[in-house]
């Protein structure tokens, strides 16, 4: 697991001494830019489910912690001189790794999703080591509660990917209550058309969750009032009515969203080492 993190951080340094020197339009570039933004959105759930969870479970299964468990060492003990070093090392490999990740998603070359989606939030530095370490202690926690190496990995492979998906889908853009606020009615086309749009700005941007029109003192039109024509909307001074997270929140978010993997990782290493604890040596 260690050598993807290392293979990934090679993959970012040439192309970080390659940006420089070639224009990036070719197609084979691009497809290969994709592939290691999606080894690296693997290699969290990959830590946890293959370092992770055979790390105690194999133990556990083969019996080989009873015999450490008699030694010097207590079980506590031993569970920290497990996990504590390979997750501590992972977790800067992946703060590392965002950290020239980021730097290169900065460059034209690297446009695409916006800085909010998925695939970039995740591999910015302090979420990207939150969600590996929390990857590594999910897999630890799985391993120790079913004991069984192969169902542990399994376990911590839907586990990780129901987190993530509620994470990026829903919970994330709610850490804080977003903003609500009107957008001037200004794009009217012939023929009684009109739409509406919302400006782009530089950096992070605002994170846009709904645009609907309606009124000065914020009722949203109805269907049956979408129907009306251009002068309508400019009589009665439609605007358009915006919920959204605000670009100046995107580095508390990713502080917020470290927070909570941390304190999750802490927890179930907690409730680990209390099942290790009860176990019968």
């Amino acid at each position: 697991m260690l050598g993807l993190f290392v293979l990934a951080a090679v993959l970012l340094w040439l192309n970080h001494q390659t940006a420089t020197r070639f224009s990036p339009t070719i197609s084979a570039e691009a497809l290969i830019r994709a592939a290691w933004l999606i080894l690296l959105q693997f290699m969290p759930v990959l830590a946890g489910a293959f370092l992770g969870a055979p790390l105690v479970a194999r133990e556990l299964e083969n019996g080989t912690a009873r015999l450490a468990w008699t030694q010097e060492a207590g079980r506590i003990r031993w569970l920290v001189a497990e996990v504590v070093p390979v997750t501590a090392v992972l977790a800067v490999a992946a703060a590392a790794i965002g950290l020239e990740l980021r730097w290169l998603l900065a460059r034209p070359a690297w446009t695409g999703p916006g800085t909010w989606s998925p695939a970039r939030f995740d591999l910015r530095p302090l979420p990207f080591a939150g969600w590996v370490t929390l990857g590594i202690c999910l897999g630890v926690f799985l391993g120790a509660a079913i004991r069984r190496t192969v169902p542990a990995m399994a376990a911590t492979l839907g586990c990780y990917a129901a987190l993530l998906y509620v994470t990026s889908l829903w919970w994330r853009m709610h850490y804080l209550p977003p903003l609500h606020r009107p957008l001037p009615h200004v794009l009217v086309g012939p023929e009684y058309s009109y739409g509406y749009g919302i400006p782009l700005t530089s950096g992070p941007g605002d994170y846009v969750l709904s645009a609907a029109p309606g009124r000065p003192d914020g009722r949203l039109l109805t269907s049956a009032q979408l129907d009306h024509p251009a002068s309508w909307f400019r009589l009665h001074h439609i605007r358009l009515w915006v919920t959204y997270q605000p670009g100046s929140r995107f580095g508390l978010f990713q502080v917020i969203e470290f927070g909570w993997l941390i304190v999750l990782a802490t927890i179930l290493m907690t409730v680990a080492a209390v099942l290790i604890r009860r176990r019968a040596a």
